[in-house]
């Protein structure tokens, strides 16, 4: 495949990223409403086993599948998109796929029976397998480290520290074995004392520095390009170029609507096992 073929095919996959985040903001959003996409989006302690025809699951470990996938498709992005991405964000990614991936196998206590949904797995292994795209095609010197991207790249840091941490804490409270039954609340330390999903607002901080950092440096003019405009009618063409120079935002979005939503199912579950809890759902304070 040459370069040009290359351009060519990471572009369309450029221009419908945004698009596709959009649309999956507005069916998480939905599944705190309809109980079908609810129930297709629950894993863990939270899933309501059923038995229709459609209600096939697999062990949640299988999280371990998405940083695998991850580090695969960034590897291949890092290849085709010619070195253009960033290494300062580049270097975040990796490092926080392979930190989840060490928790999957080290830290997390899978209990036995912990399933998901095969469509929800098919949805994570989809997130991380595009997740690079949003870090390509981004021109970066060291003359754009700025005062600003130092403080957001520590912030990254943090945040993964932190989450790092609040999994441990979760890990801690089963016996190792998986056979233990699920907890009725969760620790009571660190941000567990003011949240009952501390480490799903970490993880939303981290997409969120990525958006910052990924903001301030320069997006390069994507080559082919011009194929969406012998594809499309000029406006749309114009309307979705638009929308994947900002595409690091809609993958912010999407991730912290869909750890959102998340966060306030695990509150609702929380709350009948502990009625008197005061905890947030996500935001520590």
């Amino acid at each position: 495949m040459s370069m040009n073929d290359d351009s060519a095919m990471l572009s369309c996959v450029v221009l419908v990223v945004a698009p596709l985040y959009v649309m999956l903001s507005t069916a998480a959003l939905a599944s705190r409403y309809v109980p079908l996409l609810k129930y297709l989006a629950s894993h863990g302690k939270t899933m309501e086993s059923q038995t229709n025809w459609w209600s096939i699951y697999v062990p949640k470990r299988y999280f371990a599948h998405f940083y695998m996938v991850g580090l695969a498709s960034l590897a291949t992005f890092w290849i085709l998109a010619r070195g253009t991405m960033p290494w300062t964000t580049h270097i975040l990614l990796l490092f926080h796929l392979l930190r989840r991936l060490y928790e999957c196998f080290y830290v997390h206590q899978f209990r036995k029976g912990s399933k998901m949904h095969v469509l929800g797995y098919f949805l994570g292994v989809g997130h991380y397998l595009i997740l690079p795209v949003s870090f390509v095609w981004k021109q970066h010197t060291f003359d754009s480290i700025t005062f600003t991207y130092c403080i957001c790249w520590i912030w990254n840091i943090w945040m993964q520290c932190e989450q790092y941490l609040h999994h441990r804490m979760l890990a801690e409270i089963r016996d190792g074995t998986g056979v233990k039954p699920v907890y009725r609340t969760p620790p009571n330390k660190r941000w567990f004392r003011r949240s009952f999903c501390p480490h799903y607002f970490a993880e939303i901080m981290i997409y969120l520095s990525w958006g910052f950092l990924l903001g301030q440096q320069d997006s390069m003019e994507i080559s082919g390009m011009e194929l969406s405009d012998k594809i499309l009618q000029r406006g749309m063409a114009e309307l979705l170029s638009a929308l994947a120079y900002q595409r690091h935002w809609f993958l912010a979005a999407w991730v912290a609507i869909n750890l959102g939503v998340s966060a306030l199912n695990n509150r609702d579950w929380y709350l009948q096992k502990c009625p008197k809890s005061s905890r947030n759902a996500l935001i520590p304070i």
